[in-house]
Formats: C-alpha cells, sequence, structure tokens
C-alpha cells in the first residue's frame, strides 16, 4: 500500500509549473485571497485503482473539497 490518502499540499495546482519552477525546493505557494481555486494534491490513497497510487501521484482539488480519502501533508524545513 503506498498511501493511506491524498495530502493537500500549500501549493497552488498549476499544471506547467515544474517547467519553469526552480530545481531546487521548488514551492507554488498562493494566497488563496487571489482568487486561487484549487490545491496540489500528492500522492494516492486507498480508494485510488491499483495503477493511479503512486507516491509521485499529482492532482488537484478545491481547497474546501472534504473527501474521506483526503488528509494534508506537513513539513517543514531542514534546516
Amino acid at each position: 500500500m503506498t498511501g493511506n490518502v491524498g495530502e493537500f499540499t500549500i501549493d497552488a495546482y498549476e499544471e506547467t509549473y515544474y517547467l519553469h519552477a526552480p530545481s531546487h525546493n521548488p514551492s507554488n505557494a498562493q494566497d488563496s485571497k487571489v482568487g486561487l481555486a484549487h490545491k496540489s494534491v500528492r500522492g494516492g490513497s486507498y480508494s485510488y485503482a491499483d495503477n493511479q497510487s503512486e507516491n509521485y501521484r499529482r492532482d488537484f482539488a478545491a481547497q474546501r473539497t472534504i473527501m474521506a480519502d483526503m488528509g494534508l501533508r506537513l513539513v517543514r524545513d531542514a534546516e
């Protein structure tokens, strides 16, 4: 099993972001007050099909989405 839940991140969802993002610690954090509708969701969950449950899976969902297989990812700087 690769993941219990898909996890919201602070990053705004932008399909082409990684084409122009910095290679070290890319962050697409944006303030929701500017009309941002979707956040990135990373990782698979128990409800996904076998071929869609990868750790590197990227998706998006509205910030107000509530689902049984959705959580959040807590991180902090290592420095």
